[in-house]
């Protein structure tokens, strides 16, 4: 049996005009079609469902019963029984200066050296 062919879809509209006449929205259409996708088969497959997460249910917290005593809050400390730290930044280190003249030596030394491996193959 032969499959049934649909009409072309023949309007003086666009893309982007048809996929919202339908609810689609017309990046969709657009990147189908980019695809491979046919207009009609672009314009007449519905859009797939996202997955979405599923909501923690909240748990909520038990009412204090009169009935209970209550647990008395522990007090803070005051400012003076509390042990003092030092909360201040170390100096930063001075910095070692190394004249250009050594890093540019190390630097051709090791270019020196890779060029012996790429020709001469490692020992």
């Amino acid at each position: 049996m032969a499959k049934k062919e649909k009409p072309v879809v023949e309007s003086e509209l666009s893309v982007s005009q048809l996929a919202k006449q339908r609810g689609l929205n017309p990046t969709l259409v657009h990147n189908r079609m980019h695809r491979g996708w046919s207009l009609e088969k672009a314009l007449d497959t519905p859009v797939r469902p996202r997955k979405t997460a599923k909501k923690k249910a909240k748990v909520s917290k038990p009412k204090a019963d009169p009935a209970q005593p209550q647990v008395a809050e522990t007090a803070m400390p005051e400012a003076a029984e509390l042990p003092q730290v030092d909360c201040t930044m170390p100096a930063p280190a001075p910095k070692k200066e190394e004249s250009y003249g050594v890093v540019l030596f190390t630097m051709m030394a090791v270019v020196i050296l890779m060029l012996a491996l790429l020709f001469f193959g490692p020992v």
